[in-house]
């Protein structure tokens, strides 16, 4: 079997398919590597791509849109069976399970009743869960799995969007899929190419759990103090404060600190804690993917002489942003997370010339009242065949009410 399978399109143009493998052939990292330069962010890029590769299902897969002999366009995607260890991409688990216990409670729709027609829904919707889906995506980031070349016009842009949407749906078909899912869709520029393309092939949007960013001001700390509400800073000066005196070192390495077995048992412990079944060697096999990511640093907080906290930063130089990819701290009693993740972030950001932290979807509350802003996101899906058409009506609508309802909720945690 080749590392290729390639089909021929209208006129000039070209779709070459990955087969599944190990790792992306060297011909589609070159692909992904020319089209993800410049103004895509770093989730987007060759190193993220390979480190993540195959990590949920080896039926992993990139499809390069080829025109005038030209890669203009190419999507990064996975055929789920709904058998993986690794859930939260299929088409159930993306409507019906990821994370809606959380999405329910921050919309506040926690009365028996509400919980009686979550479970009767599910049921209903079962069979969907076996049902293979092709989703499109960038794992363990908020944005989909498509890259084109910049440099196109929007004319040009959208012919090659939807020229590899539509080869997606080609191969995803031929392999038995029944659905088709976009995720992580931003809702603002470059991505309305995106958007249009797929609304153009007759996907449905859903909303999704919003990401989340904090701005870094020049200033630092001292500037991010004055720019979130006042009567909030006296909490936040006092978690800054308890942890100053509770600590004993706060530092940056390299990559290579990530591989250390104390930081393995910590990310274990906190994997434990959260009742999520993940063995030691999965937890390393994460780790050394993360530390492969060019440009990472691994800040460690130590207390009493042993690691009680960590975050891998990855830079996102060309955007300015900081992205925590992997963090754990022990017990949170002198408030580890919130400096790790906040203000010991703000701090080096600010030195460092960055001007944005990344802080990912979940725990609002928590983010917006350090003074947060949400970034919409939309999952777009398209059945492949006819069946089950009820249940995912049922299930798209419930998941738009859960999350339009929740959006509204946790916008009045972030007015003044």
């Amino acid at each position: 079997m080749t590392n290729m399978q390639a089909f021929a399109g209208k006129g000039k143009d070209v779709v070459a398919h990955a087969v599944a493998a190990a790792e992306p052939s060297p011909r589609e990292l070159d692909a992904w590597c020319r089209l993800s330069e410049g103004a895509w962010p770093v989730e987007l890029g060759a190193a993220w791509l390979r480190a993540e590769w195959a990590r949920i299902t080896r039926q992993s897969y990139v499809t390069v849109y080829t025109a005038d002999e030209c890669a203009q366009a190419a999507a990064s995607w996975l055929l789920l069976e709904g058998t993986e260890k690794r859930r939260g991409y299929g088409v159930f688990d993306l409507l019906l399970d990821s994370h809606i216990d959380e999405a329910m409670r921050d919309a506040m729709l926690t009365s028996d009743e509400d919980a009686q027609r979550y479970a009767a829904l599910r049921e209903r919707a079962g069979a969907l869960s076996s049902m293979r889906t092709a989703t499109i995506t960038t794992t363990s980031s908020y944005f989909p799995g498509v890259v084109w070349d910049n440099t196109l016009d929007g004319v040009m842009a959208s012919r090659a969007a939807r020229g590899t949407i539509e080869s997606v749906l080609a191969h995803a078909r031929e392999q038995g899929a029944s659905f088709a899912a976009v995720v992580n869709v931003p809702e603002e520029p470059p991505f309305d190419t995106l958007r249009h393309a797929l609304e153009a092939l007759e996907f449905v949007r859903v909303t999704s759990a919003p990401d989340s960013s904090l701005k870094i001001p020049a200033g630092g700390i001292d500037a991010y103090l004055q720019n979130i509400r006042r009567s909030f800073r006296q909490a936040v000066r006092k978690e800054m404060r308890v942890f100053a005196a509770a600590v004993d070192r706060v530092a940056v390495y390299g990559a290579d600190r990530l591989l250390e077995p104390d930081l393995l048992e910590l990310l274990d412990a906190r994997y434990s804690k959260y009742g999520h079944a993940t063995t030691p060697a999965s937890i390393a096999d994460r780790l050394s993917r993360v530390a492969s990511i060019d440009g990472l640093r691994v800040l460690v907080v130590e207390r009493a002489g042993k690691v009680a906290g960590f975050a891998a930063l990855v830079p996102d130089v060309t955007h300015r942003r900081l992205i925590p990819r992997l963090s754990a701290c022990s017990i949170n009693d002198v408030y580890i997370y919130f400096n790790l993740i906040f203000y010991e972030l703000i701090r080096l950001g600010a030195e460092w010339g960055f001007t944005e932290i990344a802080l990912g979807s979940t725990a609002y509350r928590a983010k917006l009242l350090r003074g947060a802003h949400l970034r919409p996101r939309a999952t777009f899906l398209r059945p492949l065949d006819d069946g089950c058409a009820q249940q995912l009506d049922e299930a798209l609508a419930f998941r738009n009410e859960v999350e339009e309802t929740r959006l509204r909720a946790i916008a009045e945690i972030a007015a003044p």
